[in-house]
């Protein structure tokens, strides 16, 4: 069952019982207040008939007995049924227990004792209402009214107040499909924008402007919808990428071993073949370790690897261990660094330097100059790696594209899998740093990477 027919259900549900009870309230009410009003009338006749019958009966003429009681032969006489069913009020006058003066429809027999006050009795077949005014020590009015008509009453004001909320009700039902309807009609949106999606289907949900509570639903699920999205393109784009890639050294290995077979079938292999097959191993083991290192950082599992991390110290060990490299190529290199703490993931952001450090190495060239140097500002610290080789300004906006080389490094004959600063700059986003290219004043290229600090109190980080 749809939740748009439960809420409707519910609703018309508890208004019919609210309805119930409030008119079960309100008969009782309304009875009590009739049997009020009934009362004071009984009281108000009986008074009335008291002070017609004392002057009545002091002066004992026949004209009181005529008025009151009618004809003497009649007080006796069996009553016609059409008396006592639209009867409204009847009395008796009481001596001692005997009847002595009576309405035309009272029975002939006392219908009260010498008691005072409110009664209810039974007679005709019927349950009435008595009230018993003493005139004297042995003289009483009896007046009496049937209990049918104050029931009657009250059921006819209930009915009169009731009857209006009860012919309304269709009206309430439609007004509540509407309102009910209006008030899901977002989600009912929601559910047939979800229902029309295919599996490959990661576009935005548009339902328009949500009510409050269904904004974080859609919030979540189109910032699902935008990962998965991302996911399915890294994922497209690395495969092709990676298998694009892969093919060149894959292919100059096949030649390597052909060339090195018949080699060794005129015994001639030479000492530069197996540098030439071990630097094409070396290319393609390369290759292979920057697509796991692209692929190892997804931005879903990377927070929970998240510390506190000491960018100075970070970079002296990623120039130690890079340091033979820099020996090889008579190369001179410069730290000018601060302390500075970042919250991030240590192999990452190992990896980040390693890669721009590595390019600088590489493609700068024989004695060139590399200078890395950290500046802060506004909690922000800058990292930048920039070296005294030569670089292309017209390429330097797409040296971060997955796989790209630019012609000069081509040129110089490097090998190289055109993935490194790819990887710094996925690196330097999920750490929410920024990544900046630029020509060096040395000549090269300049990398430079924006952290947001900790702060620091007495020299350590405030966290």
């Amino acid at each position: 069952m749809s939740i748009q027919r439960q809420l409707l259900m519910l609703s018309l549900s508890v208004f019919t019982l609210a309805t119930f009870f409030a008119a079960l309230h309100g008969y009782r009410n309304s009875q009590q207040q009739v049997d009020a009003l009934f009362d004071k009338d009984l009281v108000n006749m009986a008074t009335f008939i008291a002070n017609i019958q004392t002057d009545t009966l002091s002066k004992a003429t026949d004209t009181w007995h005529s008025e009151l009681a009618g004809p003497a032969q009649n007080l006796n006489r069996p009553l016609d049924n059409k008396y006592i069913i639209n009867v409204d009020m009847m009395y008796q006058i009481l001596s001692n227990g005997n009847v002595l003066q009576r309405s035309q429809i009272a029975p002939s027999t006392a219908m009260g004792i010498n008691e005072a006050g409110f009664k209810d009795i039974t007679f005709f077949g019927k349950r009435w209402r008595t009230y018993s005014l003493q005139i004297s020590e042995q003289l009483f009015v009896v007046v009496a009214q049937p209990t049918d008509y104050r029931r009657d009453s009250t059921e006819s004001i209930l009915l009169t107040t009731v009857a209006p909320i009860i012919y309304a009700m269709p009206v309430i039902g439609i007004l509540l499909f509407y309102v009910i309807r209006k008030s899901l009609g977002s989600l009912v949106s929601l559910s047939t924008e979800l229902k029309g999606k295919s599996s490959d289907d990661l576009a935005q949900i548009d339902i328009g402007t949500p009510p409050k509570e269904l904004q974080p639903v859609v919030t979540r699920l189109n910032l699902l919808l935008h990962k998965l999205s991302l996911a399915f393109d890294r994922e497209r784009t690395l495969s092709a990428n990676a298998a694009h890639e892969l093919r060149t050294p894959v292919s100059v290995l096949r030649l390597t071993a052909h060339n090195l077979r018949e080699a060794h079938d005129q015994k001639g292999i030479t000492h530069s073949q197996f540098d030439e097959l071990d630097a094409n191993v070396n290319r393609m083991a390369h290759v292979i370790e920057q697509i796991i290192a692209l692929y190892r950082y997804s931005p879903e599992h990377f927070t929970e690897q998240m510390r506190e991390v000491s960018l100075d110290h970070l970079l002296r060990e990623v120039i130690a261990e890079n340091y033979s490299g820099i020996e090889q190529q008579n190369q001179e290199i410069t730290l000018e660094a601060i302390p500075a703490v970042i919250s991030g993931e240590p192999f990452a952001l190992q990896i980040l330097f390693e890669n721009v450090l590595k390019n600088a190495i590489k493609y700068s060239g024989e004695g060139s100059h590399i200078v890395i140097s950290m500046t802060a500002k506004n909690k922000q610290v800058e990292v930048c790696i920039e070296d005294s080789g030569h670089v292309d300004p017209d390429e330097i906006a797409r040296l971060t594209d997955t796989f790209y080389r630019a012609k000069s490094v081509a040129q110089t004959g490097v090998k190289g899998s055109g993935l490194g600063l790819s990887i710094v700059q996925y690196i330097a986003h999920i750490h929410g740093a920024e990544l900046s290219l630029s020509q060096s004043k040395l000549g090269g290229l300049a990398v430079s990477v924006h952290f947001n600090t900790l702060p620091m109190v007495n020299g350590k980080p405030n966290v």
